[in-house]
């Protein structure tokens, strides 16, 4: 079995990150959250995304210096980023949301108002001081080896050096994506709430209409 290797990502990884949080946003459908939020083309989030990711901001879902990438003889193979909730003094949510609004044009934001309120019966929270799992991707063609366990266990441990207080890990899911919750139940995840959401409106903005906060010990 060839050698896998982390290490944390860099701007040359942008294209792979950039389209692993797209095919973990689909969560094995064809929605993206996010196109559905603002009316973007996958295109047009992609460049969303890298404006994001490149503003080295740190404390969220979309700041690239923390995805860790599992290199398989030198190229990518998987990736995902984890964080410490609050760890920047806000909370994630609240991270991303100041970002969102340095890049989409603020026309778009104004008339979105209800479409806010929809997304809000659909969030779960993330708790203070844990380490938050996100778009864990594995490409295609290396599937089959451990690669995301084996990165998220390497998320745990460099968090742990670095905030040696926190005790848990969260990971939040679809619950139609039988293999990610699999996968997080073998290295220890389990669920402990589960969200049905009723609202159809709510629903067609998502790829699944139940959501899963997984937790485990660390």
């Amino acid at each position: 079995m060839d050698e896998i290797n982390l290490r944390y990502a860099d701007n040359n990884d942008i294209d792979f990150v950039v389209n692993a949080i797209v095919e973990s946003l689909k969560s094995g459908t064809d929605t993206v959250v996010y196109c559905k939020l603002f009316d973007l083309s996958i295109d047009e989030f992609k460049s969303l995304a890298k404006n994001m990711l490149l503003e080295d901001i740190e404390g969220h879902d979309f700041h690239l210096g923390s995805f860790l990438i599992a290199e398989v003889d030198g190229k990518p193979a998987g990736t995902c980023i984890a964080w410490v909730e609050h760890s920047v003094g806000f909370p994630s949510s609240l991270v991303r949301a100041n970002l969102l609004l340095d890049f989409i044009d603020k026309d778009i934001i104004i008339n979105l108002h209800d479409r806010f309120n929809l997304m809000q019966q659909t969030h779960l929270e993330r708790q203070k001081n844990c380490l938050q799992i996100e778009f864990v991707y594995v490409d295609s063609n290396y599937r089959g080896r451990g690669i995301a366990p084996l990165i998220i266990e390497g998320h745990i441990e460099r968090l742990k050096k670095r905030f040696p207080n926190i005790t848990k890990a969260q990971v939040i899911a679809s619950k139609t994506n039988d293999n990610a919750l699999k996968a997080y139940q073998k290295i220890g995840f389990k669920t402990v709430i589960e969200k049905t959401i009723t609202n159809e409106e709510a629903i067609a903005l998502i790829p699944a209409s139940t959501i899963v906060l997984m937790e485990r010990e660390i």
